[in-house]
């Protein structure tokens, strides 16, 4: 049996489920202390003898980048933080029976493509960063979920691996064209965020 923790549950609260469950799924938010949050629960989860620990992080830029590179974004250096603090406490546990773990690493959420004023100021930043043709992955909270029920049914393939999600790859030029053919309207409207300071338009 597993269980799937968000940072900001009491940690009693925490410490009463994981002495019922073999499993554990960490989704830490963009919270305040939730590099605090984040390694307090891996504490609880080797106290508890928990078999199998899935932690869902964020993309830095490949397998190598992402383990040595916490990068200026603070909600991006904390999960790095917490990353290292799962895999070394996980490496100092004595006996054979240690516990497995797996760190997923998603790249951007096209959940954040939904109608509204957060959308034109997320879109409109990544257009002045990307430009046309520059390539940005993205993924689904979906497939997140899909990876780390994975983690869970196949524990030894899982085991001690961090790994990248994408589902596809996309320029704001191949973003537009899509968005034109089914909606028949160019997408950089869409992201017309003008009045706004530091927007990027």
């Amino acid at each position: 049996m597993g269980t799937l923790f968000r940072a900001g549950q009491p940690q009693s609260h925490t410490a009463n489920v994981l002495a019922e469950v073999s499993n554990a799924c960490q989704v830490v938010q963009k919270v305040e202390n939730e590099e605090k949050q984040g390694k307090a629960l891996i504490d609880e989860a080797l106290k508890h003898n928990i078999k199998h620990f899935v932690y869902a992080s964020v993309e830095r830029g490949g397998e190598e980048k992402s383990w040595s590179s916490p990068t200026n974004v603070p909600h991006f250096a904390s999960k790095h933080n917490i990353e290292h603090h799962l895999r070394d406490s996980v490496a100092t546990q004595s006996g054979s029976d240690k516990m497995a773990w797996t760190v997923l690493r998603p790249v951007a959420f096209m959940n954040n493509l939904e109608p509204g004023f957060g959308m034109k100021v997320f879109m409109a930043a990544l257009r002045t960063e990307l430009g046309g043709q520059k390539p940005l992955q993205w993924t689904s909270v979906e497939d997140v979920g899909y990876f780390g029920a994975q983690a869970f049914l196949h524990a030894e393939e899982y085991n001690n691996k961090a790994m990248g999600i994408a589902g596809d790859t996309l320029t704001m030029s191949d973003m537009d064209a899509m968005w034109r053919r089914t909606m028949g309207s160019h997408f950089r409207k869409r992201m017309d965020c003008s009045g706004v300071p530091s927007c990027g338009v």
